[in-house]
């Protein structure tokens, strides 16, 4: 399995910045006298005369690289740029308005970065401000926001530029297409540059594992132990004060935030722990670089280096847009020299019954012997093997709708509990309120009898997995990289994933007969093989409960056995508290220690062991479709029959 190392992420960036700091040396050379860096010439040429130039073309190539990375995993939109919020249009107007009306020189005109950079903020806050108008600040929320407040503020630069006095459309036309000229004037504002850059890095840094979280979804996020809008508001902000002191500096430079992360990720992979230093030292040379070329490329005339920037990131970005994911060459193989064995699945049995039955009782003997073998559990989990999971009383409403009313519901340590019910009766909303993502009206949730709202998200995430009904997205991390995920909670913040959390990972997709996807990027996997990965995620956390929203969605028969064998051995061997939601009643009711049955007007009908709680006469008036009540030949539980008449 691939996880970050030390030693990966030395050579990473050890190789980005020696690649960073040949580009700016040769930038330092540029120009139509030798500069004494790399050839023969004047040394102090080069770093009196050129060298604050290209320290301010690396600075902002730093922030717009590493805001790119940044907004690329808050929007979970991979060819989102540091511009697409609106920031660059609310600078771009500050900017434009103190040429317009400073156009003479003055003080206005001089004060022009100040302006851009407070047109900058402004738009920052605007677009926040209208994004949390509604609970909450999602994703698509926040991203329609930015681009109508950018479609806005684009038609006030066409305005100031129209009403600017001649003399001043050229300098605007100059910072519009982007110049650096201005930025490597004078060492305050360099000094500015580089004091917000260093903050903004600061918490890019900081956020780095929390940005991979994000990039799997604001709940699958919370789930993991983030604290999403803390997390999200300090990324934002920092992004766009990042963002905005570029766009200042040296004017609207484009695609130096797609280029630089797409390359990058493409070298050294998708982990946002080496992508975040990596772009902040890459795009510094990028840019550097680039402005060297549109300095010299004309001479005496100079390109402006947005141009330049643009025309190789055009063909870049239509480049990301039509490649088409890599097929994986590795098939499915022995696990790699080292690890301890893994108990995988069975291979698919023959179409005829008897084979079906031996095969499940062998699905049923491999989740049991994973399982057992997984005695290297985290302590904690193993001092939390007792905690149960309880709500009373909880009642809960959608825009004056009740969804809930008054349900009462306990998960016991090493008991499997199937929650049934119709379409729109509430279960995934009781799994959110279980989860602690949405807080009742009415009543409370208590986990080993504490209070649920009391906890943290870190301390939730050590306590529940939780599997949410939203198939996981084809992201460019693979299986084994996605499952490690799960450990997240439980490894600190500026430390790594050691074998222990790797093993754990791969012990988690085995017992799901997915070791073989470990390797795969999960763009390339099917809908099912996804599913299979969202379950392992959740047992990689090693948590002492479990709570899953249809996680047999998109299986087939076969893992959908095998996967209801696993929660029942999760339970019974590692004493979990597992609650499922599900439609597949006769399948859930086979492994099911208790079943639930949530009623379409948010009531619970029935709660007890299947024997006891399924009822044809309730579960006909529950789901409005006859039903008829048999018992299994073998095992005696009741199967349902609906339909037929």
């Amino acid at each position: 399995m691939k996880r970050l190392t030390p030693r990966r992420l030395g050579v990473a960036l050890g190789a980005t910045a020696a690649a960073s700091l040949a580009a700016i040396a040769v930038a330092l050379e540029m120009g139509p006298l030798p500069a004494g860096i790399l050839r023969g010439g004047d040394t102090a040429l080069a770093l009196s005369v050129r060298g604050p130039r290209v320290l301010a073309g690396a600075l902002v190539g730093a922030a717009l690289a590493s805001s790119g990375v940044a907004f690329q995993a808050l929007l979970r939109n991979p060819l989102a740029d540091p511009f697409i919020l609106g920031v660059s249009g609310g600078a771009a107007v500050g900017a434009v308005g103190a040429m317009t009306i400073g156009a003479g020189g003055g003080a206005a005109f001089a004060a022009t970065p100040l302006f851009a950079f407070a047109g900058a903020l402004g738009a920052t806050l605007l677009v926040w401000g209208l994004a949390r108008r509604r609970t909450g600040t999602e994703t698509e929320r926040l991203l329609l926001t930015g681009v109508v407040v950018n479609a806005f503020l684009s038609a006030l630069i066409l305005l100031f530029s129209y009403l600017a006095p001649p003399g001043a459309r050229l300098r605007i036309l100059q910072w519009m297409t982007g110049n650096l000229d201005a930025a490597g004037s004078g060492a305050a504002e360099l000094a500015l540059l580089g004091a917000i850059l260093a903050a903004a890095f600061a918490i890019f840094f900081a956020l780095a594992r929390d940005l991979d979280l994000l990039s799997l979804g604001d709940r699958a996020a919370a789930h993991l132990g983030v604290n999403v809008p803390r997390a999200r508001a300090l990324l934002f902000f920092a992004g766009s004060l990042a963002t905005g002191a570029a766009v200042a500096a040296g004017g609207l430079v484009g695609f130096v935030g797609i280029v630089v992360p797409h390359a990058l990720r493409l070298l050294v992979g998708p982990d946002h722990r080496v992508l975040v230093p990596a772009a902040f030292l890459a795009g510094g040379g990028f840019l550097a670089l680039a402005d060297g070329v549109a300095r010299t490329a004309l001479l005496p005339d100079e390109l402006p280096v947005g141009v330049l920037t643009a025309l190789s990131g055009g063909p870049f970005f239509l480049f990301l847009l039509l490649r088409r994911p890599r097929l994986s060459a590795r098939a499915a193989g022995p696990q790699p020299a080292g690890e301890e064995p893994i108990a995988l699945a069975p291979p698919p049995a023959a179409a005829s019954a008897s084979a079906t039955a031996t095969a499940t009782a062998a699905a049923s003997a491999s989740a049991t012997a994973t399982v057992s073998a997984s005695a290297t559990a985290t302590a904690a989990a193993a001092d939390l093997a007792a905690t149960a999971l309880v709500a009373r009383e909880i009642e809960l409403a959608y825009g004056g709708r009740p969804v809930l009313r008054g349900v009462d519901l306990e998960v016991r340590p090493g008991e499997m509990l199937a929650l049934f019910g119709p379409n729109g009766a509430g279960k995934s909303t009781l799994l959110r309120v279980l989860a602690g993502d949405l807080s009742p009206v009415r009543g409370a949730v208590t986990i080993g009898g504490r209070p649920l709202r009391a906890l943290g998200r870190r301390e939730i995430a050590r306590l529940l997995g939780v599997v949410p009904q939203e198939p996981l997205a084809p992201l460019p991390y693979t299986a084994g990289e996605i499952v490690l995920m799960g450990r997240a909670p439980r490894v600190a913040r500026f430390r790594m994933e050691g074998e222990a959390d790797a093993r754990a990972a791969l012990r988690a997709l085995a017992a799901l007969g997915a070791a073989a996807l470990c390797d795969r990027p999960v763009g390339e996997l099917s809908g099912g093989e996804r599913q299979r990965v969202a379950i392992a995620r959740a047992i990689a956390q090693e948590t002492p409960v479990l709570l899953l929203d249809e996680p047999t969605a998109f299986l087939d028969v076969r893992h959908q056995v095998e996967a209801f064998r696993l929660l029942r051995a999760l339970a019974r061997e590692r004493g979990r508290a597992v609650l499922v939601a599900s439609h597949e009643v006769n399948l859930a009711a086979q492994y099911a220690d208790r079943v639930a049955l949530l009623g379409p007007d948010g009531r619970l009908r029935a709660i007890g062991p299947p024997e006891e709680a399924l009822r044809a006469d309730l579960l006909a008036d529950v789901f409005q479709a006859p039903a008829e009540l048999a018992r299994h030949a073998r095992t005696g539980r009741p199967y349902l029959v609906f339909g037929g008449d």
